[in-house]
């Protein structure tokens, strides 16, 4: 039996055997979020998640229009993603009631220790 995804249409797999990652879904997605923060999505990371974890240098490409390319282009050093990393791996950012996605990315909710026990 093949998936449907949509009445009518096929899905080109089953769910989880192939990946393509699509960029354009991603810049969609940074200004479904700018629009809903009414704010860009550089300013909204820095207050938002930048600063909070100590992270004061990044620049991110944006288009002539003001779009960021939020599928790429987020420069920033190797300590500060690790920063983000490890926030994320130790729930720091869990919404305790919609965590599915969190949960399904890294396993089972693994925890990294960032200091010395």
């Amino acid at each position: 039996m093949t998936p449907v995804m949509h009445p009518g249409k096929k899905m080109v797999s089953v769910p989880g055997e192939k990946f393509t990652y699509s960029g354009g879904n991603m810049i969609i997605l940074g200004e479904i979020l700018r629009n809903a923060v009414s704010r860009n999505i550089l300013d909204f990371g820095q207050e938002c998640l930048f600063r909070p974890l100590g992270i004061d240098s990044v620049s991110w490409y944006h288009f002539s229009n003001g779009v960021y390319a939020c599928d790429s282009s987020l420069i920033m050093t190797p300590r500060d993603m690790l920063k983000i990393g490890i926030t994320f791996l130790n729930n720091a950012f869990q919404d305790r009631k919609n965590n599915f996605w969190r949960n399904g990315s890294t396993g089972a909710g693994q925890t990294i220790k960032t200091t010395a026990e």
